[in-house]
Formats: structure tokens, sequence, C-alpha cells
């Protein structure tokens, strides 16, 4: 936080610090990279041409850091939404997900031909390693998104637990 709040000061900044931090925003943004960078033709030129594969990982990470604002947020000038919000984007996030997590995983034949020409390593088929890349990442991702859901949940919940004892 003590970085980015001198960089808030700044009316455009913080306008557009608001903007992307949004979880509409967030989640649309990272999706659309993710999507993107595991388009064939797209990320046979990252693997291809270094220049590419490092923008691809500059975006990625950028739109996961913004992703992560709505949810981590440090700072009040770029707020963390009500925890029902919260809650909501960490259970529709792995599901937008599906969209790159489910071609690579029941794909018929292999996605990827950088990987098709690669040395098979542990015998397994190109294909194979394809689909178990698919289910690693979705797991680890849903794992991920699960732990973060019930933090959120038990936060919310706590606050509602200590808002009732006042009331009474």
């Amino acid at each position: 936080g003590w970085l980015l709040r001198p960089l808030l000061k700044y009316q455009t900044i913080e306008r557009t610090g608001r903007f992307l931090t949004n979880p509409i925003i967030a989640f649309f943004l990272f999706n659309l990279t993710f999507s993107l960078w595991h388009l064939p033709d797209l990320y046979q030129a990252a693997l291809q041409i270094h220049g590419i594969h490092i923008f691809e990982h500059l975006t990625l990470l950028v739109t996961a850091v913004i992703l992560w604002w709505p949810i981590l947020s440090p700072v009040s000038e770029l707020p963390r939404p009500r925890y029902l919000i919260q809650v909501i984007y960490l259970f529709v996030l792995p599901i937008a997900q599906l969209i790159v997590f489910a071609p690579i995983t029941f794909s018929t034949q292999v996605i990827y031909p950088f990987y098709a020409e690669a040395p098979r390593l542990w015998g397994l088929s190109a294909l194979a390693d394809q689909q178990m890349g698919g289910i690693l990442m979705k797991v680890t991702s849903t794992i991920i998104f699960l732990l973060f859901l019930t933090i959120v949940f038990f936060r919310w919940f706590n606050q509602e637990e200590e808002h009732s004892k006042r009331e009474n």
C-alpha cells in the first residue's frame, strides 16, 4: 500500500485503478488475456519467439494482479467489494476458465504443435500429457479459488456474527 498510495493521489491514476479493479472488469480482463494466450497460434508464437514469450508473461502477470485486487486490495482508495460480491466472484472465476481447460483436457488431438514434437517423458503420449496438463491446471486453480472462497466466506460470517452481537 505504501508504494501505491502516492500514485493514487493523481485523479487519472485513481480512476483508472478503480475501473480496472472493478470485479467485472478484472474478471473479463484476466479471463480474456488467459484465454487468448491459450489459442494455439498465440501459444506457439510465445514458445518460438522470446519477445512474445516475455510479453505473454507480462500480460498474464499484470492481469493476474488486477484479477486478485478485488480480493486482496491493501488500500482503501481501491477497496475490496462487499463479501457477497467477493464470494460470487471467487465462485464464478473457475467456471469461466473452463473455456481454456476443457478443450485442452477433452481434445482428441494435440492442440499445441510444439508439444507434439517435444521429447516424451515418463512414457506419456503427447495427447495424454496435454490432457493431464489440462486436469492439473483446472484442479490447481480450483483449489486456490476454493481456499480463498472459504476464507472470504468465513470473514463474512464472522463480520455478520459481530454485527449481530452488537445489535443484541
